[in-house]
Formats: C-alpha cells, structure tokens, sequence
C-alpha cells in the first residue's frame, strides 16, 4: 500500500488555538486541518511573504507599544513620589 502525499501548509494564527498555538504565531499543519477547521472559523491565514512582513511588523508596533507604556508608567510613578514628598513637606513647614 502506498503512502499518501500529506500535504502542509504554513499558517499565521489570528486567534490562540487550543493545542496549537497563540495568537500571532506561525504554524506548519495539514492542509485538511486549516481548510476544513481554521480557514472556516477565521483562526488563520496562510502565511504567505507578504503576510509574515505585515505581521513582523505588528509585532514590532506591539513591541514599541509596550515599552512606550512602561516608560509613561514609570514617569507617572516618579510625579507621584514627588508630590508626596511636597506634601510631606508642606506638612512640616505646617507644624513649624
């Protein structure tokens, strides 16, 4: 008996699929499984070139986003340590 000819294809997940990967990962699976699972309930899209540049370039955005928020979190932390130690001030320069 002869074996089949299993084909594959590489996907870009856009939702986290259970036992295969999270939301942004490129995957290898079976034709059949992203024709009659993934493509059908939008879980994917083939990777193609142009794909995998549009979604590197997501993950920089991402990237750039998250450290840009750590950076606004850390300057909020620094006005807030600085009002607090005014207002302890103040509270000192009160008592005198």
């Amino acid at each position: 008996m002869a074996k089949k000819n299993v084909k594959f294809v590489e996907v870009i997940l856009k939702e986290n699929v259970e036992k295969l990967g999270q939301k942004g990962e490129v995957k290898i699976v079976r034709l059949g499984y992203f024709s009659n699972f993934l493509l059908p309930k939008n879980f994917a899209i083939i990777a193609t070139a142009n794909a995998k540049e549009k979604q590197a370039e997501l993950i920089e955005k991402k990237k750039v986003v998250k450290t840009t928020k750590k950076q606004v979190k850390a300057k909020k932390e620094i006005i807030r340590q600085k009002k607090k130690k005014e207002k302890e001030k103040n509270l000192q320069k009160n008592k005198k």
